[in-house]
Parts: structure tokens; C-alpha cells; sequence
């Protein structure tokens, strides 16, 4: 039987905004269950904090140097995550950790590798394991199963076997995400250090209100990584979270992280009411799709304390758009940011340059509606 002395959750170095960063909620999530429900010791390295807080750019040793500082730690399963953004830091990082540490097992997990697992294992024999989708439970099992030396009913995990990729079939989504621990912001050393970074004043947050995206964008692998279904926690339990945060860290802003606030009308409506009712002195940002922005339903946002939202624009140019399967045209994009701005909210724009069929011209079309 195989002893685990430890987990490190790492976040690579590469996702920042120019108002600061926000600490992993992704990883705050999996290291909170991990110690809470299965009383596994988890440690997070946010890469991403600790590069922006010094003011520096990734130099060629930075992941060498980290490595010999993983070799000298307990911890003895490796965990790192990865945005579509990041891959090549993560594999570098995996590449380093593995070099150093062979008896250290590395797993890689997030969106960034949704698509791509079995690809990865066969050029990449530093990693060990690929999580797909949701990272609790999974990884929960994954640890067991490294524990018990047995795959055989391991779900949601490309492993390896006999020199073989195996992955025996994808694990269940989580049916009750009310019976997930709240993430406890605690596990990260120093979250306060994540204000200091805010340009704006702002002593800011992230939560969850729910779990996926039914856009289905050809570019992005939200849709599949969550099953194209989308779950909410209870409203009223979040918005409780939400309180002990004021209490505990006298937070100002709130960033609600889901992939697609806009996609409900109702549960919008009812979060919108939810803040009213609360009478916070707090502001909030989040996401939406542009075929989403009603202006009635924005104005409740921005009553209700919501100062920016990011749009999915990617591209104004109708050719591009259908080669995303964005699902809308470039004339409602105007008529998004215009509602955006007209209900007093900020819009900031999402972009992509250089897609397939992109051309000089479809750039400016971007460029113009910019």
C-alpha cells in the first residue's frame, strides 16, 4: 500500500488583469474537500500570486528553481492545474518537478488538458495521471485508488498501465454541489496579499454561484469540461458565504466566476434580489454572452451592485463567429455593448485575433467595434 504524505495544488504562472488577481477558487475547492471529507494534508502554490507580487517576469530558471523547493517538501502527489493559456507553463512545470522528483507522482487537470489527455500522456511520459473534468471527487478517488495500488474502477482519470494510456470512462458530475465544503480561503498562505495587488482599491474576492456553460464555442472547452449541463449552489447558502467573507476579510468586492452568469434570467433576477436585499456596501463583476444582454435585466444587475461585466465578443466579423460557433452576428454585438454602457455597467470585451478564416479584414472589423 502506498502512503500519501501529502498533495500540492499548483496554479501556473500566467493568468492576471490589470486590477490584481484572484486567489484559485478552482484548487481552494479541491484542497478544502480533500482535507475536510477525505483528511488528506494539501498545500497551494499559486505561481500566479507569487510572480505578479514580486513584480517579475518568468525567467528560464523559475521552474527549475521551483522544483528543487517541491523536492525538499512532504508532499508526494504533485497536482497542477491548467487554463487553455497555460499549457506550456504546466508542462514545463511538470517537466522540472518530475526531473528532480521521481518519486513524486504528477497529475494535470483543468480545462486546458479536456481533449487533449491521452495526446498529452503519449508525448509527455513525466505525467503520470490527467483528471478530466470536475477536479473533487475525482482526485478524491484518484488518491485512493494510488493508496490501494488499484485503477481497475478509477473514473475520470487517464493513467497508465503495462506502458498502455488507460482511461476507464468519465466520472459522474457532482449531483448536489451543496454537499461540497465551502472553499476556505484559508488554505492559501496570505490572502490579504492578493489585495495589495488590486490597482483600484479594491479588496476583492471570488465565488462560485454555478458550474458550466451551455455556449458550446468551438475555441473554448467549458461546454465539454462540465458535460454541457449547468448546476447552481444554493443561492441562499452562497450568499451566506458571501457574508462570512465580509465578516472575516472586510471584502469590498465580489468577482462571481461563473462561466455564464447571464444564462438564466430567473436566477440572475433572484441574485440581483439576493444583493438588494443584503444592502452591502460591495460591488460585483462577472461574465456573459452577448446574445444575453437585455437591458432591463442589466439595470437589475447594476441596482443590485454589478459595476462590469466581461462579453464573450471574440470576434466581429460574421465568418469568424460561425467558425467559433459563437451563435450570434456581429450586429448584435454592438447592441450588447450598447446596453452594457447604457445600463451604467462597464463592458470589457473578450477577443481573439488570428482564428481559422481569420483575415486582414475580419481583424478590422474587430478592431473597429473596439
Amino acid at each position: 500500500m502506498k502512503i500519501i504524505r501529502g498533495i500540492a495544488l499548483i496554479n501556473t504562472p500566467v493568468y492576471n488583469n490589470d486590477e490584481g488577481i484572484y486567489p484559485p477558487i478552482g484548487l481552494i475547492s479541491i484542497a478544502t474537500y480533500l482535507r475536510d471529507c477525505k483528511g488528506y494534508t494539501v498545500h497551494i502554490y499559486d505561481l500566479a500570486y507569487l510572480i505578479w507580487s514580486r513584480k517579475q517576469f518568468v525567467e528560464d530558471d523559475f521552474y527549475l528553481n521551483f522544483a528543487q523547493e517541491i523536492r525538499k517538501r512532504e508532499e508526494n502527489v504533485i497536482g497542477i492545474t491548467c487554463q487553455n493559456f497555460s499549457l506550456a507553463s504546466a508542462l514545463l512545470l511538470a517537466k522540472n518537478i518530475k526531473a528532480v522528483c521521481e518519486d513524486k507522482y504528477i497529475c494535470l487537470g483543468g480545462v486546458g488538458v479536456h481533449g487533449i489527455a491521452k495526446k498529452l500522456m503519449e508525448m509527455f511520459d513525466f505525467i503520470d495521471f490527467i483528471v478530466i473534468g470536475e477536479g473533487e471527487e475525482t482526485t478524491g478517488d484518484l488518491l485512493k485508488a494510488i493508496e490501494n495500488e488499484s485503477f481497475d474502477t478509477l473514473l475520470g482519470v487517464y493513467f497508465r498501465r503495462e506502458n498502455q494510456i488507460v482511461y476507464n470512462g468519465n466520472h459522474p458530475l457532482i449531483n448536489n454541489l451543496d454537499k461540497l465544503p465551502r472553499p476556505d480561503f484559508t488554505i492559501i498562505d496570505d490572502v490579504e496579499g492578493y489585495f495589495s495587488l488590486a490597482d483600484n482599491g479594491r479588496k476583492a474576492l471570488n465565488v462560485e454561484l454555478a458550474r458550466g456553460c451551455s455556449g458550446g464555442c468551438e475555441f473554448c472547452g467549458c461546454f465539454s469540461f462540465w458535460c454541457g449541463q449547468h448546476r447552481y449552489f444554493d443561492i441562499n447558502k452562497m450568499f451566506d458565504h458571501i457574508q462570512q467573507l465580509i465578516d472575516q476579510y472586510e471584502i469590498n468586492h465580489i468577482y462571481l466566476s461563473d462561466d455564464n452568469f447571464t444564462s438564466d434570467n430567473v436566477m440572475v433576477e433572484r441574485v440581483c434580489n439576493k444583493f438588494r436585499d443584503r444592502n452591502w456596501e460591495l460591488t460585483w463583476d462577472t461574465r456573459g454572452r452577448v446574445n444575453d444582454m437585455d437591458l432591463d435585466l442589466l439595470r437589475k444587475m447594476k441596482q443590485a451592485g454589478c459595476s462590469e461585466i466581461l462579453i464573450g465578443i471574440e470576434s466581429s466579423d460574421d465568418f469568424v463567429l460561425k467558425n467559433m460557433n459563437k451563435r450570434i452576428i456581429s450586429d448584435q454585438q454592438y447592441q450588447a455593448v450598447i446596453n452594457v454602457m447604457e445600463a451604467g455597467i462597464v463592458p470589457i470585451l473578450s477577443l481573439i485575433l488570428g482564428y481559422e478564416g481569420e483575415t486582414e479584414s475580419s481583424i478590422n472589423n474587430t478592431i473597429h467595434l473596439v
